[in-house]
């Protein structure tokens, strides 16, 4: 089913997000001289996770909840399943340490928004009164016709032309919630010159508490010359690359991802989570460049085992289309090998064009005005 409730803008503007722990990231607007409190992405999507995805860990230090996970934990290196199993290799790359860990990505955006919104202060920047529409993003194809439509956004602070972060807030037609939206570009911090960037659309009730968040998060390496002989020649990717769709749902409690790439472990994950289990639809790499049969697992949120009465209506009810990979090979760009097989995880899908997200130029927010 493809749907997606946060990027169609309709009259009345219901759609958002996850669930955002603490209240007081959301509200708005700020007593006048102190800053606007910007959501965090991250707190928003801890706080709709199961409790066997919640773990403390070096790369994800959870700020708004102590309620983390009893179960056995996978041995992850490198962030790498020790096991090599489906559901391990899933939580040690998505939720545990490595570069594409969800919570550590969203964090570093985290901290550039609530930078900007300690200094984008009501009745004293101007920024800040009136919106700037944006209905082009840095997403591959076919993704940047479908996947955002517009956003708004009041301020932006932009210290290079690939390393920004912006925000925009406007209340619904009618008056019952808030639309926040955010996005944050810029060096990533886990990898070797990856940029990642992070597009989320929030919203918040009449309480100020956002209920809802969806968002992109893209992460995008250099491609150039090998480095390393021994393993590959000419034009090679440097290190992992990745699209990530994520949905979440304070009042129901789930969180769906659809993810694709390359170096991240699979080809294509297709993952909903309640409070009482977990749907995982991937397909592993090959080691090869190629994508091996897809697998399905159900397993229980609260100890991350096989579940034996199945995922059937948690299944029945994902939301996000599956994010399958296109084809490619450096042999086009300058070197023979490097070659990408395309990922086919069934389901209703869409195909993104591999070189776009390897080489994804960032969203231009030249009409946003800076935070004065």
């Amino acid at each position: 089913m493809n749907h997606h409730p946060l990027f169609r803008q309709t009259v009345s503007i219901s759609a958002a997000v996850l669930a955002l722990s603490l209240s007081a990231c959301s509200k708005s607007p700020d007593p006048a001289g102190s800053g606007t409190s910007v959501p965090s992405i991250s707190e928003v999507v801890e706080g709709a996770l199961p409790t066997s995805l919640k773990v403390v860990t070096a790369n994800n230090l959870l700020r708004s909840s102590n309620d983390f996970s009893p179960r056995a934990l996978p041995t992850c290196t490198n962030g790498q399943a020790d096991s090599g199993n489906l559901q391990d290799e899933v939580y040690c790359r998505l939720f545990a340490v490595g570069p594409i860990q969800v919570l550590s990505l969203t964090e570093s955006a985290d901290d550039r928004l609530a930078s900007l919104g300690e200094s984008a202060v009501p009745g004293t920047s101007s920024c800040l009164d009136s919106l700037t529409e944006i209905t082009t993003f840095s997403f591959p194809s076919p993704l940047n016709a479908t996947a955002f439509g517009t956003a708004k956004y009041n301020c932006k602070d932009q210290l290079t032309d690939t390393t920004y972060a912006a925000f925009g807030k406007e209340a619904s037609s009618d008056g019952t919630s808030t639309i926040w939206w955010v996005q944050e570009s810029g060096q990533s911090s886990t990898q070797f010159d990856n940029s990642q960037s992070n597009t989320w659309v929030m919203t918040a009730n009449e309480a100020g508490e956002v209920q809802t968040a969806e968002g992109y998060v893209v992460i995008s390496p250099d491609v150039g010359a090998c480095s390393n002989p021994a393993i590959c020649t000419g034009t090679t990717i440097q290190a992992s690359t990745m699209v990530l769709h994520a949905l979440a749902d304070k009042a129901a409690a789930t969180v769906e991802m659809a993810v694709t790439g390359d170096n991240i472990g699979f080809c294509a994950v297709h993952l909903k989570a309640s409070a009482t289990q977990i749907y995982i639809h991937a397909q592993p790499g090959s080691g090869d460049g190629n994508c091996g049969a897809a697998q399905e697992l159900c397993l229980s949120a609260e100890t991350y085992t096989t579940d034996p009465a199945g995922c059937a209506a948690l299944k029945a009810s994902t939301q996000l289309s599956v994010l399958n990979r296109s084809a490619w090979s450096s042999a086009a760009n300058g070197g023979p090998t490097n070659a990408v097989g395309a990922s086919s995880l069934p389901g209703t899908s869409t195909t993104v064009n591999f070189w776009e997200f390897v080489n994804l130029a960032p969203t231009t927010l030249a009409d946003v005005p800076s935070v004065n």
